[in-house]
């Protein structure tokens, strides 16, 4: 017997570049670096010709409420208005208008897909699942917190000359794990640089949430309160010398 299956398309699990590649989106070498947001811009900064998207300064909001939410057809009216602006604007201007509106145009972008369009299926901002492990864990947050935590820790001038620590993600989620275990037990008991080793560990509990949310026991309103209290000490600690 024949059987015929029919999906739903809920969305879209990817990271980052993923993103970019599937939405014809700048990311954060746009001035609108997150699609979801539409308040949010990148801090203005001047930066060394080749600097890494992740280490491209975002914004200084850590609170959701501080952020205005996209919706599925703001993002789609947004792409229409780019489309009709290639033809009127200048190619400099054009580029500028590509940079504010994080928009990387092509004629043929998945969101400009007339066919898609008619059938109702595209969902930008509804649809999009961010893989969570890129962010925190791909020379991401975690690998960013590490390195604030032994700067401070450690003089060594690697520690101070490079704003980064490298590691592999699998190497980051168990190297957070012990670091944890000795802020702990030997540096929060010694008041040791307080702010940066709250921050690390802030930003550690994040971590496990997220492995944790698999078990279905992570609620989404206490993940968001822990994500918030984390950036907020991030920036404290980053703020201390």
């Amino acid at each position: 017997m024949d059987v015929m299956l029919y999906f739903d398309l809920c969305g879209f699990v990817q990271d980052g570049l993923a993103m970019k590649q599937t939405f014809n989106i700048k990311g954060a070498s746009g001035d609108k670096f997150c699609m979801l947001c539409s308040n949010i811009r990148a801090i203005s900064l001047v930066l060394p010709p080749g600097t890494p998207e992740e280490d491209i300064p975002g914004s200084h909001v850590t609170k959701l409420a501080d952020c205005i939410l996209s919706t599925d057809q703001e993002v789609l009216d947004a792409f229409q208005v780019c489309k009709d602006k290639c033809t009127t604007l200048s190619k400099k201007h054009f580029e500028m208008w590509e940079k504010a509106s994080g928009i990387t145009f092509n004629h043929h972008a998945l969101l400009l897909n007339q066919t898609l369009l008619d059938s109702n299926l595209l969902k930008p901002i509804s649809g999009y699942i961010h893989d969570w492990m890129h962010t925190m864990a791909s020379q991401g947050v975690i690998q960013r917190s590490i390195w604030l935590l032994l700067s401070q820790l450690d003089m060594i001038k690697f520690y101070k000359e490079n704003s980064k620590f490298k590691c592999t993600a699998s190497e980051a989620i168990g190297l957070s794990t012990l670091l944890a275990y000795l802020v702990n037990t030997i540096c929060v008991p010694a008041a040791a640089h307080l702010d940066q080793c709250h921050s690390f560990l802030a930003m550690v509990e994040v971590l496990e949430m997220l492995q944790a949310t698999q078990l279905g026991q992570v609620q989404p309103p206490r993940l968001q309160q822990a994500i918030e209290e984390a950036l907020d000490s991030f920036k404290i600690a980053m703020a201390k010398p």
